[in-house]
């Protein structure tokens, strides 16, 4: 398999300006550049910019895979529109960081395999950085779901990322990392887990998140996003200056506006005293998982049983009109015909065998077979089939 590099970016707040999309073209001969796009494909050679300095000047999204063991995800965010303590919490040695320059936050999620790379093959075209973006803005209104998802998923069986050497005791540095990966406590559950959309499940897909660590892990997140009580109330309260402001800036357009007023509301809000409860230990959310995968699996088997037993009854009820359609592709003396045919006879064989209708099938396959004998192309076409 030969090297394969993709790296696309974004801008979401804003387009290029005339002279930021004339300075990305000099980056790369390979560059693809439109007013909110920037792509970048290498077989051979690599990127030559560092991206995280690139991403606080130009972009607010970035993906990056590389079919030898890289994936990165990264969003960039304006300090003012996030709560950087909140999204602490999901953080993770260095397959989930928080970056702080200027006026902004950069945050990356990145896997790197030591061990060989994807056995999945995504080639040029097959992601789309485009399915991904929502989840950015779900962030800067307070949506930690896809956060949460990401801690989840280096701490599931679906990463093969290493863990960190704090993550063991003193006691345990020699044992494998899944002894650290079932002790780790998770971070706060955020709400409404257990319906994600399409941004976020394109996000689960994009990792490789199974849906029963998922629906595990969703166990106990509460089903609605809590949003701000009479917001009439709170905005009556702000001073007349800091309204005549906000209105200002809309008229101007400025962009995010909403999040960054609705954080204000929020700032109004009566801070009300909660419980801190300890979160789950991942060794509770596997245990769950592979019990939803059980009833998942049982459930599959017993669907494509049902879906077997019609088949065969089917195939038993039409089986004289089957016979004389496998006759008339026999005649045919074709690959395709010869193909069908010992389709159409395989599955005969298993409606007779199942209603126990044997004696009847044998005497119709020698029938049906007797003018073909000397056919070299058909007999090696039956040599593997039991039912012969």
């Amino acid at each position: 398999m030969s090297e394969y590099q993709f790296y696309e970016f974004r801008t979401i707040d804003r387009p290029f300006t005339a002279a930021e999309r004339a300075e990305i073209h000099t980056w790369s001969s390979r560059a693809e550049v439109d007013s909110h796009k920037a792509q970048f494909v290498y077989h051979y050679s690599d990127f030559h910019k560092n991206i995280e300095d690139a991403m606080f000047q130009y972009f607010d999204a970035m993906v990056y895979y590389a079919n030898f063991g890289c994936k990165t995800l990264m969003f960039r965010f304006p300090l003012a529109l996030v709560n950087k303590k909140e999204l602490v919490a999901y953080t993770f040695s260095d397959n989930i960081e928080l970056l702080t320059k200027g006026d902004y936050v950069l945050l990356k999620i990145e896997e790197n395999i030591q061990d060989g790379g994807y056995e999945d093959w995504i080639d040029e075209g097959g992601i789309n950085l485009a399915d991904l973006m929502g989840v950015r803005q779900q962030i800067i209104n307070g949506d930690y779901r896809a956060l949460y998802l990401a801690w989840l998923y280096f701490h599931s069986p679906d990463s093969k990322a290493s863990f960190p050497d704090d993550y063991y005791e003193e006691e345990e540095e020699n044992n494998e990392d899944d002894t650290a990966k079932m002790g780790a406590i998770e971070p706060p559950l955020p709400p409404h887990l257990k319906h994600l959309g399409s941004d976020l499940q394109h996000f689960a897909d994009f990792w490789g998140l199974s849906e029963d660590w998922i629906s595990a892990a969703a166990v106990g997140s509460k089903e609605k996003v809590e949003d701000i009580d009479n917001k009439a109330d709170f905005i009556a309260k702000l001073p007349e200056a800091e309204k005549a402001d906000f209105l200002l800036r809309l008229a101007n357009q400025e962009v995010n506006l909403g999040a960054v007023f609705l954080k204000r509301l929020k700032e109004l809000e009566p801070k009300q005293k909660t419980v801190a409860l300890q979160g789950r230990k991942v060794q509770e959310i596997a245990e769950l998982a592979e019990e939803i995968k059980g009833k998942r699996l049982f459930k599959d088997n017993e669907i494509a049983q049902q879906k077997r037993l019609e088949t065969l009854e089917k195939t038993h009820k039409n089986r004289l009109l089957i016979w004389t359609e496998t006759v008339s592709l026999l005649a045919l003396q074709t690959a395709n015909g010869y193909d069908k045919g010992v389709e159409n006879m395989e599955n005969l064989y298993k409606a007779a065998e199942h209603f126990e209708d044997l004696p009847a099938y044998k005497a119709k396959l020698a029938a049906t077979l007797a003018p073909h004998r000397t056919s070299k192309a058909l007999m090696k076409r039956l040599k593997y089939f039991s039912f012969i």
